[in-house]
C-alpha cells in the first residue's frame, strides 16, 4: 500500500506525514474502542456489585477499571492536541505541519502512467520511487541571472526511468507536445536541492558562498537545522529556489519568463481556473508567509500535482494540490 498526501499547507515530508497518519489511525481507534471496554466492563462489574454487595474486591476493581480507561483515553488525546498545537517545523522536522496534514492522505494501491485519459490534458504519474509528495511552500523568490548547468539533461531527452544525479528514478508523463516535455524535464530534477537565491548555476562551494552573502538572514543547506551542505555541495547539482528553478527549466526549453515570482505572475497569458489547466503552466500563490512558483504536471491519481522547488528542507519535488492551492495561472507556452 502507498500514503499520498494530499496537499495542503507546509508539510513536504512524505515518511513522516505517512508515520503520523498512522499514529492518528492508532489514536482513533483508541478513542474509539476504550469508551466500549468501559461500558461493558462497568456493567459486569455493577452486575457483580448487585449480585455479591458485600463484596469489597469489587469497589476496589472498579476504581482501578475507570483509571486504567482514563490513562489509556487521554494519554493519546494530550499527545494529539500537544503536535497539534507544535509550530509547522520543530526541533528540525515538519511535525505540526505534517501532523495537521496527516489527516489528508489517501490511500491507494498502485499508480502508473497511463497516458492520455478522458482529459486529454489529465496524466497519472508513478511515484512508487519518490521519497515525498509535499505540500506546497511558501519560501519567497529571489531575482537574479541564471549561472551555468551542472547538468547533463538536455530537454527532449530525458532519460525516463533512469537514475537521475540525486538518486532518483525519473517519472515522466506520457503524451506529446512542448508542455510535457518541460514537465518531464523538470521531474528529471526531483530530488534536487532548494537554494534561496539560486537560479540555476552549478552549486560549487564559491557559488554557494556568494549566494548566501548575497541573501543573507535565510535557511541555507548548511544550516545545523538542515545540514545538507556536504551531500551537495561540488557534487554537480544545481541551485534554485521556487522562481529560479521554473526560469531555468523554461529557459533550456527555449522560452523566456521572468526571474522572480513577481515577475513570472505577468508572463504569458491568464488561465480562469486549474480545471482549465495544462501541463507546462505555472501555478503561482501570494500569501501572507510569502511567494510561490511551480510548474503544474498534470494528475496524480486523479488529483492535480505540481513539481517544484519547495524548501530547504525538502528541496526539488512533485506535489499534490487542489483547486486552491494556487490561485494564479499562466500559460507561457506558445499556442
Amino acid at each position: 500500500m502507498v500514503y499520498l498526501l494530499d496537499l495542503t499547507e507546509n508539510c513536504s515530508d512524505y515518511a513522516l506525514a505517512a508515520i503520523l497518519k498512522l499514529a492518528q489511525d492508532v489514536i482513533g481507534y483508541i478513542q474509539m474502542i476504550v469508551p466500549i471496554l468501559l461500558i461493558v466492563s462497568l456493567g459486569i462489574l455493577i452486575t457483580r456489585m448487585v449480585a455479591n454487595p458485600d463484596e469489597k474486591k469489587n469497589n476496589k476493581r472498579l476504581f482501578n477499571v475507570i483509571i486504567a480507561a482514563l490513562v489509556v483515553f487521554l494519554v493519546p488525546t494530550a499527545m494529539s492536541l500537544v503536535l497539534g498545537m507544535l509550530p509547522d517545523e520543530f526541533a528540525g522536522l515538519e511535525l505540526g505541519a505534517c501532523w495537521r496534514n496527516a489527516q489528508n492522505v489517501t490511500y491507494a494501491t498502485e499508480y502508473t502512467p497511463t497516458g492520455m485519459g478522458k482529459d486529454p490534458d489529465s496524466f497519472t504519474l508513478n511515484l512508487d520511487s519518490l521519497s515525498k509528495a509535499v505540500a506546497g511552500s511558501s519560501d519567497n523568490e529571489n531575482s537574479g541571472n541564471s549561472g551555468s548547468s551542472g547538468s547533463t539533461n538536455t530537454p527532449g531527452a530525458v532519460n525516463c526511468g533512469g537514475t537521475n544525479l540525486a538518486g532518483k528514478t525519473i517519472q515522466c508523463i506520457s503524451g506529446e507536445g512542448l508542455g510535457v516535455q518541460i514537465v518531464n524535464y523538470a521531474l528529471s530534477f526531483v530530488g534536487y536541492p532548494y537554494v534561496y537565491g539560486g537560479r540555476g548555476e552549478e552549486l560549487t562551494t564559491d557559488n554557494f558562498n556568494a549566494i548566501k552573502s548575497k541573501y543573507p538572514g535565510h535557511i541555507y543547506l548548511d544550516d545545523p537545522s538542515i545540514n545538507k551542505g556536504s551531500q551537495y555541495l561540488d557534487k554537480g547539482f544545481l541551485a534554485w529556489d521556487c522562481s529560479g528553478f521554473t526560469h531555468y527549466v523554461y529557459e533550456k526549453n527555449g522560452i523566456s519568463i521572468g526571474n522572480s515570482t513577481t515577475e513570472q505572475k505577468n508572463d504569458g497569458i491568464a488561465i480562469g481556473s486549474l480545471s482549465e489547466a495544462k501541463p507546462g503552466d505555472l501555478l503561482l500563490k501570494f500569501t501572507a508567509e510569502g511567494k510561490h512558483v511551480a510548474i503544474y504536471a498534470g494528475y496524480i491519481a486523479g488529483k492535480p500535482a505540481v513539481v517544484h522547488a519547495s524548501t530547504t528542507s525538502s528541496g526539488t519535488i512533485v506535489s499534490l494540490i487542489n483547486d486552491t492551492t494556487y490561485p494564479i495561472i499562466r500559460r507561457v507556452i506558445p499556442s
